[in-house]
């Protein structure tokens, strides 16, 4: 079982330790760079700014049923019912990505009453790509030039998806 844990500006939810938290999983294990793929150097302080910023519309950490942090999402670019979403899973917990993958989904969905989340994917992340197939997400375009990967220092194109409530693949 997994739950969700909201950073809420007003003090309650995601504390300051739990956000650094996050931050050091996600470094340890690369992860946190596929899903900050533009930042060249997103340091703990950098991290916890970003999670604070009012474009970040809502941020929050993934935890399984021992309170062990599995990943963190944000949503930004609210537009009517729809937003754009990211995800970052760590590695540890890849075997139970499709489970987490929907319940995270699931609730977003539900608790926010959107109609539709987009997501935007590097053409280089292959894994990232299939993930977002696996979990029924639709690719909706190519963008030539969408995502800036600052460790090549060059854009590639993006690809982005769409995601329906009534989409989501729970597994294979």
């Amino acid at each position: 079982m997994y739950h969700i844990k909201f950073w809420n500006p007003a003090g309650a939810g995601l504390t300051k330790r739990e956000i650094l938290a996050l931050y050091q999983i996600g470094a340890a294990d690369g992860t946190l760079n596929l899903v900050a793929y533009d930042s060249p150097a997103l340091d703990a302080g950098l991290f916890e700014t970003f999670v604070r910023l009012d474009r970040v519309g809502f941020f929050a950490g993934v935890y399984d049923e021992h309170a062990r942090p599995a990943g963190f999402f944000f949503l930004s670019a609210f537009e009517g019912e729809t937003a754009r979403f990211h995800f970052c899973l760590f590695r540890w917990a890849f075997d139970q990505r499709h489970e987490i993958g929907a319940f995270v989904l699931e609730n977003v969905f539900r608790c926010f009453r959107l109609k539709s989340l987009i997501g935007l994917v590097p053409v280089i992340n292959s894994g990232a790509v299939r993930y977002c197939l696996e979990m029924g997400g639709r690719r909706s375009a190519l963008i030539p030039g969408a995502a800036w990967i600052a460790r090549l220092g060059r854009a590639v194109g993006g690809v982005q998806f769409l995601f329906l409530p009534n989409t989501i693949k729970k597994r294979d």
